[in-house]
């Protein structure tokens, strides 16, 4: 904002809300920041650093902006699902498998609603595709975790390679 570049405060409004609702869920009774709801809204709020990056580089609050928060933000909380699922089979705990396949697949069929009435890249699907396919083998029986820290690397780089399919249709 010291560069002038004042569109960034259009993320105010949707963060602030988002706030909201993680200080709503994280006071309540019993909760803890490692619920999935609480997981859910910070993977959320993370992915607005796509947009701000975006905003900060082009001076513009432009669709771009919106379309990289909603990828990453789909991006985030679907792999906060995975990675939920992957570590409950390490350690043995039961998780519903079926709701995290099915978050998958919606995600997936929105997305190709979506690219088929917007000017949104059918790039942007690669990686979802690649999501899916690995919720589906997570889903169909219990994968638990060898090595957790190479696995956080690994989710690590698959977002990252999500992100540049995002990216890159907007240069």
């Amino acid at each position: 904002m010291l560069a002038g570049i004042w569109p960034i405060l259009w993320l105010l409004p949707p963060l602030t809300l988002l706030f909201i609702l993680y200080l709503v869920l994280a006071l309540r009774p019993g909760n803890s920041v490692r619920t999935l709801s609480m997981e859910l809204a910070g993977a959320a709020g993370l992915a607005a650093a796509a947009p701000a990056a975006t905003i900060a580089g082009t001076g513009r609050a432009d669709e771009v902006a919106a379309w990289l928060w909603v990828l990453f933000a789909a991006q985030n909380v679907l792999g906060a699902l995975y990675v939920r699922l992957r570590i409950a089979d390490t350690h043995q705990r039961s998780l519903s498998r079926r709701p995290v396949f099915v978050a998958h697949l919606v995600v997936f069929l929105l997305l190709i609603g979506v690219t088929s009435i917007s000017r949104l890249s059918w790039l942007v699907w690669l990686p979802f595709v690649g999501f899916l396919l690995r919720a589906g083998w997570a889903v169909i029986r219990p994968r638990p975790v060898a090595n957790v820290k190479q696995f956080g690397f690994i989710e690590v780089a698959a977002e990252a390679a999500g992100g540049l399919f995002y990216v890159l249709p907007f240069i």
